[in-house]
C-alpha cells in the first residue's frame, strides 16, 4: 500500500511565535498553492522555522525580478510505511523520506465549517497543535479521528 498524499502544498511564513512555550514555536503561514492558511506548532530545536525573507534576485535568462522566500513544504498523508505503518521507523526504510525533516504523527479531532466551500481542520500531534484552513475540494477527505502524518521540510520559493 502506497502513501496517500491527502493534502501537500508550499506555505510562506509569516509569524513565529516563540513566546508561549520554552521548545514550541507557532507559525502561521499562508499557501502558494491552494490559498490556504496554515497554524502550526513545531518542535523548534527538531525543525527550525523563520519568518519569510525577501530578496531580490534578478535570473540571468528571464530578466525579470523575483521575490526569493523562505518556505515550508508540508504534505498530509494517512500513512508513509505502507502495511508496516504500526511498527517503529528507521531511517534506512523508506528512502524516498530522507529529504524529508520533519514528521509527526496525530489525529484529526474538529472541523469548523467557515462557509460552503471552505472549513477549517484541526489535528493534534501528540499535543502540538495544527489548524488548517482551506477550500473542502482539497480536504474534503480528511475525516474526524483520522490518523494522520504531517512532513514537512524548509524550502526556497520564487514568486514573480
Amino acid at each position: 500500500m502506497a502513501s496517500n498524499i491527502l493534502f501537500e502544498d508550499r506555505f510562506v511564513i509569516s509569524n513565529v511565535d516563540n513566546s508561549k512555550f520554552e521548545k514550541v514555536s507557532r507559525i502561521k503561514a499562508k499557501s502558494t498553492g491552494y490559498d490556504a492558511e496554515l497554524i502550526l506548532d513545531v518542535h523548534s530545536e527538531l525543525f527550525k522555522v523563520e519568518e519569510k525573507k525577501v530578496a531580490q534576485i534578478i535570473k540571468k535568462r528571464e530578466k525579470k525580478k523575483l521575490n526569493h522566500h523562505h518556505a515550508i513544504y508540508l504534505a498530509l498523508q494517512d500513512n508513509f510505511m505502507g502495511k508496516n505503518d504500526e511498527k517503529t521507523w528507521e531511517q534506512t526504510d523508506n528512502k524516498s523520506l530522507n529529504n524529508i525533516e520533519y514528521i509527526m504523527s496525530g489525529r484529526i479531532f474538529k472541523f469548523e465549517e467557515l462557509s460552503s466551500e471552505r472549513r477549517t481542520v484541526y489535528a493534534s500531534y501528540g499535543g502540538l497543535m495544527m489548524a488548517l484552513t482551506a477550500d473542502k475540494q482539497f480536504i474534503g477527505d480528511l475525516e474526524i479521528d483520522m490518523k494522520i502524518y504531517l512532513l514537512a521540510k524548509n524550502v526556497d520559493i520564487e514568486i514573480a
